[in-house]
């Protein structure tokens, strides 16, 4: 396991040089109100990050989110591709945040990594041709342990993998938690337990103390130098 995070660490920060700065916190900083959408599964339907990175941002910022969450506990790519329209390009947001490879990883669902990829990059391409100006962003998010990670065949790293390389290819900003997560797990394993106790959904504890700090900062990180 050790030598699948070194890896994947590795694979992350290449795919973040790769891709494009989020242009909607300048927009933020700007002062200007934006409707942003979070697409995925239950880590984003009853998870607790979109809020909690709702007030964050306003606390930095002058601008103002509207947050829809068009996620839906239990549900793949595939069922991504299938609602796009109504869940997101009818609300027709400003900024949209992508999250299923964790249960496109599951065994029950017979996604293979392939299916993943091309169920994002038809995402991507749907939301492109309806709303050109909309600001796509792709996450990889928590890790997996016991029969979440069993489930999962051992083999969530490749599913999120195809997600890093989606967001390569389209020029599209990534938020990796992934390697986060297995950083902590590795480095103080009683904290991860305790931040993901069913051994798959982060509690409230985590996506405030956790999650948050980690996505802002990686969202800042890739602010272009020539904006700010």
């Amino acid at each position: 396991m050790l030598r699948a995070v070194i890896l994947f660490i590795a694979s992350s920060l290449l795919s973040a040089s790769l891709v494009a700065a989020p242009q909607f916190m300048q927009r933020l900083a700007n002062g200007e109100s934006l409707t942003v959408v979070v697409y995925g599964t239950s880590l984003t339907e009853r998870g607790a990050w979109p809020e909690l990175m709702q007030a964050e941002l306003h606390r930095r910022y002058k601008g103002r989110i509207h947050l829809i969450n068009g996620a839906m506990s239990g549900q793949t790519s595939k069922w991504g591709v299938m609602n796009i329209e109504d869940r997101v390009i009818q609300k027709r947001p400003d900024v949209l945040f992508i999250e299923f490879a964790i249960n496109d990883a599951h065994r029950r669902f017979e996604i293979d990594v392939d299916d993943t990829r091309r169920n994002f990059r038809r995402m991507v391409q749907r939301v492109k041709k309806a709303l050109p100006e909309c600001e796509i962003i792709l996450m990889t998010m928590s890790d997996a342990k016991g029969e979440a990670e069993y489930n999962r065949q051992f083999r969530l790293h490749e599913y999120y993998q195809a997600v890093r390389d989606v967001a390569a290819e389209n020029g599209l900003t990534l938020i990796d938690l992934y390697p986060q997560w297995q950083r902590l797990r590795l480095g103080d394993e009683a904290r991860y337990d305790r931040y993901m106790p069913d051994g798959l959904h982060p509690t409230e504890e985590a996506a405030r103390h956790f999650i948050i700090p980690a996505l802002i900062k990686e969202l800042e990180s890739q602010k272009s130098p020539v904006r700010f």
